[in-house]
């Protein structure tokens, strides 16, 4: 098998064998078919029709012309004649300089136009003042919102909650600052303080300040405090609890009333506590009063016992 298929590559495939070419069968060959003659028939002739006279057309009379009637010719009216009325010559002015032709100053022209001049409208730079609430509080450790009883404790030191008016919206920071240590005296000895704003879990956040410091324009616009209480935390130094006794020291941030026994101006939040103390030493300088007053009543009471016996 293998040399077969070696003698196929060398010498290729046996050619096939011839086959004889296959010859077609002769046909007869057919007539051809004649067609038949079929007879030619007449021409058909059309039938002559007589030819009809041509019809005329009427003659119509010919009627005469209408001539329009003649009017009789009207005569042109003449307008009347108006006698002629002399031409009216206008008076003669006498004539003035003008106001350039004049060596003087033009003052009526200048003061024509100071009173009609144009109306300007000159923005102002109006004042907008503008208030919040603030709370001092007196820890610089103060992370949460103060208890009750811290709130009263820090009303009687000048502390607490305020509502505080800025003057002017665009003050600077010290402007800023002056009122705030205006409105919380105590607030001078902290060494700097912070603002800070509530949160819904009762803690301080802080409001981060600016390079230039806290101002009235950036806690309106930029700290996003919007109407929360800002809470002012001190920095360095804890604020005193003390309470404010004299009314020097307040100023006029507390009402004062003035004490019927020594007349000092007392704040009003701390009249109760300074009356009982005046109350008490005029209680005894009464009693004192009181006893030499009976005792003397009673020595001329004995004396006219005596003088009426004998």
């Amino acid at each position: 098998m293998a040399e077969l298929s070696q003698l196929l590559r060398q010498y290729g495939p046996p050619p096939a064998p011839s086959l004889p070419q296959a010859t077609p069968p002769a046909f007869p060959s057919l007539p051809q078919a004649t067609p038949p003659a079929f007879p030619s028939l007449p021409q058909a002739t059309p039938p002559a029709f007589p030819s009809l006279p041509q019809a005329t057309p009427p003659a119509f009379p010919s009627l005469p012309q209408a001539t329009p009637p003649a009017f009789p010719s009207l005569p042109q009216a003449t307008p009347p004649a108006f006698p002629s009325l002399p031409q009216a010559t206008p008076p003669a002015f006498p004539s003035f300089p003008s106001l350039h032709q004049l060596n003087r100053p033009d003052t009526v022209r200048a003061g024509l136009g100071r009173l009609f001049q144009p109306y300007k409208k000159t923005k102002k730079d109006l004042a907008q003042p503008w208030g919040h609430r603030f709370y001092c509080c007196a820890s610089t450790v103060q992370t949460q919102i103060p208890t009750v009883e811290e709130t009263s404790s820090l009303q009687a030191a000048g502390l607490g909650t305020k509502q505080v008016v800025f003057p002017d919206v665009k003050c600077t920071s010290g402007q800023y600052i002056a009122v705030l240590e205006d409105v919380f005296p105590p607030l001078k000895l902290a060494g700097g303080f912070k603002i800070t704003r509530s949160c819904r879990s009762r803690d301080l956040i802080d409001i981060p300040m600016p390079a230039g410091g806290y101002t009235v324009s950036f806690l309106k616009n930029n700290s996003n405090l919007n109407k929360a209480v800002a809470y002012i935390v001190p920095m360095q130094h804890n604020l005193t609890l003390k309470e404010v006794e004299n009314a020097d020291d307040v100023g006029h941030l507390y009402p004062q009333e003035m004490c019927c026994r020594c007349n000092s101006a007392v704040p009003l939040h701390l009249l109760q506590s300074h009356l009982q103390n005046c109350n008490s030493s005029i209680g005894t300088m009464g009693t004192d009063s009181s006893r030499t007053t009976i005792q003397q009543q009673s020595t001329w009471s004995m004396r006219i016992c005596l003088l009426q016996n004998h």
